[in-house]
């Protein structure tokens, strides 16, 4: 994490990717910032039905694609909620922050 971003949650961070990481078997480390981007500004943007964030999460990583590959926990819609509603809005509007510059600057590097 960069020096700038020191001021997040590191913690939460990492139990929010390690949710991921366990319920999406076999999944790339680099599509777990982008599915919790887009979970995150699912649930920010006010929709409170965990499995279209969760789904919406998934289809953005294209998880359904490679079905073969990964291995996708009936738990992650329950695991995910409950790390949601357990944290205040203003701190996941900061880890969403985190993912949203870290994804954009993974971007620009590949280019």
């Amino acid at each position: 994490m960069s020096s700038m971003l020191s001021f997040l949650n590191s913690k939460y961070i990492k139990e929010l990717e390690s949710i991921v990481s366990r319920d999406l078997a076999s999944t790339s480390p680099d599509d777990i910032p982008k599915f919790l981007e887009e979970v995150l500004r699912r649930y920010l943007d006010g929709e409170r039905d965990l499995e279209k964030i969760v789904n919406a999460g998934l289809l953005k990583i294209r998880v359904f694609e490679k079905l073969n590959k990964i291995n996708i926990s009936p738990n992650i819609y329950k695991d995910i909620g409950e790390e949601l509603r357990r944290v205040p809005e203003q701190e996941l509007k900061t880890v969403f922050v985190y993912y949203f510059i870290s994804n954009r600057s993974n971007l620009n590097k590949k280019k």
